[in-house]
């Protein structure tokens, strides 16, 4: 086995023509989805924070911190870039379903932060995109590919309580930061084994700020190792296959594949197109079930006055990390099925302004929340249904049931390149000017044709709300 080498060498010699047009429409979704979650995060109370700390602390100014209005060092801004956009949650996720998730934002803020200090050409920041989450997606299933019971519901989070997307993102990063620094082979696989020491993050995190903060590490210190091996600076050579390497939470538990890490490596179908991306700021997990009782309100033109109570049925993940009545903070209620259905029902939508401190303090939301119910259909997985079921009581006694397979923007139901921009202009018109959230839409939609992405950075470093 030698999947370290196998892994630095594809990082090395990948090329852009290696990856078909819908692989590269992909990961430039993916990347605007990045940009847009980095705006909206940093005008977060949690964005605000760490742009006021690193305003005091800032190094060299090479990267721009998006909204801050001051440069500082490229590691620096890569974690306030990721602590912005996963601020925000609209990050993009895939969920293998033998695995526990993964998402853009523990990787790409990284790519795009030093991609503005190293100049780098737009088809080097998608190849580097691509191969990013390529890696991240493959850690992830090794991890749970195997299950001595024959059973494939084995997940790392269950067992360790480590977040799979924060210990995976760390390598993730060092993979894109890599390839953009150009590395050589033997130091792209010690940047992979460097980053693989710094591996943290716990699932108990998710809902509060602690679980943001994790995703900016992960950018940090993915950009660090790839330095550092630059430098010269070295790792354990085979840090994939190790029994006591990246896998070693694990590894004694005979679960672990590490083939997958190399098994079909740069031949399509890319996992990229395996990403579910989001419409909404809040936990994948809540997004087929606000789709669902949209659809309701919809059809059959609900007003809340005529109903007695939605039953939500979620899967067993989704009511250990989603089943909140009462969020006590907009951060929580980004994780509340209550809240969130609750918000559909009364506006029929969900935008920027439902998880802020003046939504959460509204009656009226408190109290149509109080109507939503959840339950765990038997027969579903753990984690890996993408669908909704819900039952509607209406006050005059009809009871309206509705079961939708997946999400718009689930790979069962995806979006095109053109909707996800959409979704993301949405966003960006409520903090940027027309003129600003057409440099982001026009510089990612010809992201392939730019010598770099400096000029949309600059924008973002120094733009201020105006309306």
């Amino acid at each position: 086995m030698d999947e370290t080498r196998t892994v630095a060498e594809w990082i090395v010699n990948a090329k852009y023509g290696d990856f078909p047009q819908e692989t590269i429409d992909c990961a430039k979704g993916l990347l605007l989805k990045t940009v847009t979650g980095m705006v909206i995060g940093s005008r977060e109370p949690i964005g605000k924070a760490i742009t006021n700390y690193l305003s005091r602390t800032a190094g060299p100014p090479v990267a721009g911190v998006t909204g801050g209005a001051f440069r500082t060092t490229v590691e620096d801004a890569a974690y306030a870039h990721g602590v912005f956009a996963h601020a925000s949650e609209l990050e993009d996720d895939e969920f293998p379903p033998t695995g526990d998730g993964h998402g853009n934002y523990w990787s790409f803020p990284a790519i795009l932060s030093l991609a503005e200090d190293c100049f780098s050409d737009g088809r080097e920041i998608i190849v580097s995109a691509i191969l990013s989450w390529e890696i991240l997606s493959r850690l992830t299933r090794a991890a749970c590919a195997k299950n001595v019971e024959g059973k494939m519901e084995y997940t790392v989070a269950n067992h360790t309580g480590i977040s799979t997307a924060s210990y995976n993102g760390t390598v993730s990063a060092a993979v894109g930061a890599a390839r953009l620094l150009k590395l050589g082979v033997d130091q792209a696989r010690n940047a992979l084994s460097l980053s693989v020491s710094h591996a943290a993050g716990k699932v108990a995190q998710l809902g509060f700020d602690a679980h943001f903060i994790e995703s900016g590490l992960s950018c940090r210190t993915g950009i660090q190792s790839a330095i550092f091996a630059r430098e010269g600076l070295t790792g354990r050579p085979d840090i994939l296959e190790r029994p006591d390497g990246v896998f070693g939470p694990i590894w004694s538990e005979g679960k672990v594949d590490v083939e997958v890490m190399t098994r079909d490596l740069g031949k399509p179908p890319f996992s990229i197109h395996n990403v579910e991306f989001k419409k909404y700021g809040c936990c994948n997990l809540m997004h087929s079930t606000n789709d669902n009782v949209l659809k309701v309100v919809e059809e059959h033109d609900l007003k809340p006055e005529d109903v007695e109570s939605i039953e939500v049925g979620v899967t067993r993940v989704g009511d250990k990390f989603c089943n909140r009545p009462e969020p006590a903070t907009p951060t929580e209620a980004r994780f509340s099925y209550q809240f969130a259905a609750a918000e559909v029902l009364l506006r029929r939508k969900i935008d920027y302004s439902t998880f802020s401190e003046k939504r959460l303090a509204d009656a009226d939301i408190r109290e149509e929340a109080k109507k939503v119910k959840v339950f765990i259909p038997e027969e579903w997985p753990p984690m890996g249904h993408p669908g909704s079921r819900i039952v509607v009581t209406l006050k005059n006694g009809e009871k309206i049931e509705s079961e939708i397979p997946a999400q718009l923007g689930h790979p069962l139901n995806p979006l095109s390149l053109e909707q996800i921009t959409e979704v993301s202009k949405n966003f960006l018109d409520v903090y940027l000017d027309p003129d600003q959230t057409e440099l982001v839409l026009e510089t990612m939609a010809t992201l392939e044709q730019r010598p770099d992405i400096r000029t949309m950075m600059d924008m973002l470093t120094y733009f201020h709300v105006t309306h």
